[in-house]
């Protein structure tokens, strides 16, 4: 801390869980593996990684300079460098390894152009990817580096950067926009240490090693922050019409009477449709519209786009949550489906061509957030088209189709923003409520939206 003007020292302790799946990319290994502590043999998020989601936070959704808090590189009349301080230090986050259990999700690389695996190569387009499961906790530490005389503002801001956390307005790791990363503190303690009292200075020599005693729990006491990031929130109220399958990566159980294929299911053992599923769906009924509407454009916006470095990619304002399907107890019990595979060409079944299927039915609530860029209001149309489809059974979710499964019944769309609500009830007729004129407000933006 060179160079930086304090006098005062405040350590935050937090305990946090994963409120769903964590990816946390490594460098060593595949690019699908999670990042594991060299001594600790455990998951852990870096430093770096927790700062960065803080920051970004900070730069679009408060109202406070980011370099005041994380400080800043600046260049001098002499064309020199001046390095501001960052005032915050950051610590690794390392899981506790009793609480951690671990997801293996299959993934598929598509090409947008042909609607099938990329082509110019000839590996690595179906991969697995590993997660940190729901309900995973580690606790961290921070350090807050201040001067008495401006030390109000600065532990306001750390407050509302921690409250954001509590509210899950932030992610972390990869996936985000199939809603992995979700992290929310059960627990922050907060000890301030002033460097010009002698017994502050003792005990600060001492910090690691003071009992729990010496902080105190401020989690009650962390203001409630609005959602600034989201312009949008649209939940999808209905149940499967039959059975749904998302396949997962493997069984649990081999031998007779198990199923070849069973729904994915997550750290908690519920069946699911992962938001990189759902994602993939309405991206392929979103970008048939957007083609028909001439808007293609609409999808790199809302989904996002690769660049070959940084400043050519962009990320997407969509963003897709798991979603739980039915009761987990009524889904094991379901019966297995014996299936067979036919050869087209001799009309007879394939060798080792009969295999079970374990689906999925039940209750279901989508979500999707908006966030507030790259045309939210146009997106919110063009979802609304893809969604409607869904409900008019036009879009199914999983695989089988063509067997009757991932259709849906859909019962309401409730679409959000702030203090504004929508509503869209499907019964014998469709019914509309919408004081706000939010919905009319998104398809004029559609309309009129250009590049």
């Amino acid at each position: 801390m060179a160079g930086l003007k304090y006098d005062k020292i405040v350590k935050y302790v937090i305990r946090a869980k994963c409120e769903g799946p964590l990816h946390i990319g490594s460098s060593i290994g595949g690019k699908e593996d999670v990042l594991i502590h060299p001594v600790d043999k455990s998951p852990f998020i870096q430093a770096s990684s927790i700062a960065g989601v803080f920051r970004s936070y900070v730069e679009e959704c408060m109202d406070i300079k980011a370099e005041v808090l994380f400080g800043a590189d600046h260049l001098d009349n002499d064309k020199s460098t001046t390095e501001q301080q960052s005032r915050i230090r950051f610590m690794d986050a390392i899981f506790d390894l009793s609480s951690v259990k671990m997801e293996l999700r299959p993934h598929v690389k598509i090409d947008r152009k042909t609607g099938s695996v990329f082509e110019d190569k000839f590996s690595g387009q179906k991969f697995n990817m590993e997660y940190v499961g729901e309900g995973a906790e580690f606790t961290t530490a921070f350090y807050l580096y201040v001067d008495t005389k401006e030390t109000q503002f600065l532990e306001d801001a750390v407050k509302e950067m921690l409250g954001a956390m509590k509210a899950g307005l932030l992610q972390f790791g990869a996936k985000k926009s199939s809603g992995a990363g979700k992290i929310i503190p059960v627990s922050v303690k907060e000890r301030s240490f002033l460097m010009s009292k002698e017994q502050d200075r003792k005990e600060w020599f001492e910090e690691e090693s003071l009992s729990d005693t010496a902080y105190e729990e401020v989690i009650h006491k962390l203001p409630e922050v609005t959602d600034r990031k989201n312009k949008y929130t649209v939940v999808i109220k209905g149940k499967t019409e039959g059975t749904i399958l998302v396949k997962g990566l493997s069984v649990s159980e081999f031998g007779e009477g198990v199923p070849d294929s069973e729904n994915i299911r997550n750290a908690k053992s519920e069946y699911i449709v992962p938001g990189s599923s759902f994602r993939g769906s309405i991206r392929s009924q979103m970008e048939k519209i957007s083609i028909y509407l001439r808007k293609g454009f609409l999808i790199d916006d809302s989904f996002g786009k690769a660049g070959e470095n940084d400043e050519e990619g962009y990320v997407g304002n969509l963003i897709f949550e798991d979603t739980i399907i039915g009761n987990r107890k009524e889904n094991d019990a379901v019966d297995l489906r014996h299936r067979i595979h036919i050869d087209k060409f001799t009309g007879g079944v394939f060798q080792q061509g009969l295999f079970a299927e374990k689906n999925a039915f039940g209750d279901m609530e989508l979500e999707i957030h908006i966030a507030d860029r790259n045309h939210p209001d146009a997106t919110l149309g063009l979802l609304l088209f893809a969604v409607r489809d869904l409900a008019c059974k036009v879009v199914t979710l999983g695989s089988g189709f063509a067997t009757g499964k991932g259709f849906m019944d859909i019962s309401e769309i409730v679409v959000s923003s702030h203090d504004k609500k929508a509503k869209i009830t499907y019964q014998e007729n469709v019914q509309i409520e919408d004081d706000a004129n939010m919905i009319q407000y998104a398809m004029a933006a559609l309309k009129e939206v250009s590049q």
